[in-house]
């Protein structure tokens, strides 16, 4: 009996992470759509390469931020009221975006909307490849390769940011 019992769930359990995993494949495709048509659709891809720290900065930032969010609530969770201690980590965090837009648009005024997606697109993404990291290796991986992004894109918007 309790063989059958562990047989069902097994088989429910590698249901359950191919699931994740189509859903983080079809998620990385429309990432990439996201990121990549803009520019085609407005004539534009030229500039990517010029912009292309700003495209990493951005990304880095979506990224990071929905690591180290979906890691801390999910640490945080368990302590009754602690969830406000990620609100001074919120701040802190939210801030580059603000700075790597004034700094980005300054450069390059016509994809600041760009600058928005590319944001919002590898925050989705992020969010669905957080929790295969965090089935995979554990939670600490996925807050450690969140700080990670934020070191990433502060040296990318320091390079990125000086005149050319």
């Amino acid at each position: 009996m309790s063989q059958a019992r562990d047989k069902g769930a097994m088989a429910f359990n590698v249901k359950a992470v191919l699931t994740l995993l189509d859903l983080q494949l079809v998620v990385v495709v429309l990432t990439g759509l996201c990121i990549v048509c803009p520019l085609l659709v407005t004539g534009q891809p030229g500039t990517l390469g010029r912009a292309q720290g700003f495209l990493v900065f951005f990304a880095a930032i979506g990224t990071g931020f929905m690591f180290v969010e979906i890691s801390q609530i999910q640490r945080l969770s368990v302590f009754l009221g602690s969830i406000l201690l990620i609100l001074p980590m919120g701040l802190f965090m939210g801030a580059p975006f603000p700075i790597g837009m004034s700094v980005g648009m300054a450069r390059f005024p016509g994809l600041g909307p760009w600058f928005w997606g590319v944001n919002g697109a590898t925050s989705v993404c992020a969010s669905v490849l957080a929790v295969t990291i965090a089935i995979v290796w554990n939670i600490s991986t996925v807050f450690w390769l969140g700080v990670g992004c934020y070191v990433i894109a502060l040296l990318v918007l320091a390079r990125a940011g000086r005149p050319s």
